[in-house]
């Protein structure tokens, strides 16, 4: 007994179909430790960044230095929560801890320099 091709094809497509629907996928989350170190991260910087902008538009950082020591640090913020990123997609989590207490002592930093007033 022959099939019609069409009948073949229509059958060899829905069990390709039905295989990638019903079969086990590699899971993609991450653990909610890891994304709970990502989100305190970012929310350490966002803050740093509130502050310093706040005092840079209204033109009460303290000197040009500390505008550039500022500056600097957030080029470094922005390195560790590149590397943090990299350290959780690898799953070393006692690296991670560690750039997060790097994150913000550095964001603690900006946000005091921030806070500073002029002389």
């Amino acid at each position: 007994m022959k099939f019609p091709r069409v009948i073949v094809k229509t059958g060899l497509f829905l069990i390709f179909i039905m295989i990638l629907i019903f079969s086990p996928s590699k899971s993609y989350t991450t653990p909610l430790q890891e994304d709970e170190i990502l989100l305190r991260a970012q929310t350490f910087v966002d803050k740093a960044w509130e502050e310093y902008h706040l005092a840079a538009l209204s033109g009460t950082l303290a000197s040009p230095e500390i505008q550039v020591q500022i500056e600097s640090d957030f080029r470094t913020l922005s390195d560790l929560l590149l590397e943090l990123r990299l350290q959780k997609q690898s799953g070393k989590m006692k690296e991670t801890e560690k750039i997060l207490e790097d994150i913000e002592k550095i964001a603690e930093k900006i946000i005091v320099e921030s806070r500073r007033e002029k002389p």
